[in-house]
């Protein structure tokens, strides 16, 4: 398993410290694995879990290294693009932003038809499109 765990940290091209950082160990741990002390299974799930590495080759040898890509759909992609931006807002219009989508919600739990696709929401001295599809 050492041979892998190198073959894999090379693979991703990082350092030692640069892939103890990401599953939360130091350097000197991964090294350690690396010349064959043993890797404990909750840092082997973790491994697996953070690069998306199969399990079975990293265990065992056989099969790809990396698991599929798992693709975000659309919706996902921007949900997470709409929850970037809400990070950037400065607080006076996050509180806009948010009270924008509590009448949103509002409107769909009372049932009321939500308004045409591409209607123009002012919020502060910004002009921001918000798109709703039935």
């Amino acid at each position: 398993m050492e041979k892998r765990l190198q073959d894999l940290r090379r693979a991703l091209g990082l350092t030692l410290a640069a892939f103890g950082a990401k599953i939360g160990t130091t350097a000197a741990a991964v090294s350690n694995w690396e010349h064959g002390e043993s890797i404990p299974s909750v840092r082997v799930f973790q491994i697996c879990k953070v690069f998306n590495v199969s399990e079975k080759w990293f265990n065992e040898g056989t099969g790809p290294m990396f698991n599929a890509p798992v693709s975000e759909s659309d919706a996902e992609i921007t949900r997470r693009h709409i929850l970037e931006l809400y990070e950037q807002l400065p607080p006076g219009l996050k509180k806009e932003f948010d009270a924008i989508c509590q009448a949103i919600v509002d409107k769909i739990k009372s049932g009321d038809i939500p308004p045409p696709p591409n209607k123009s929401v002012t919020i502060g001295d910004n002009n921001v499109n918000i798109n709703i599809t039935q």
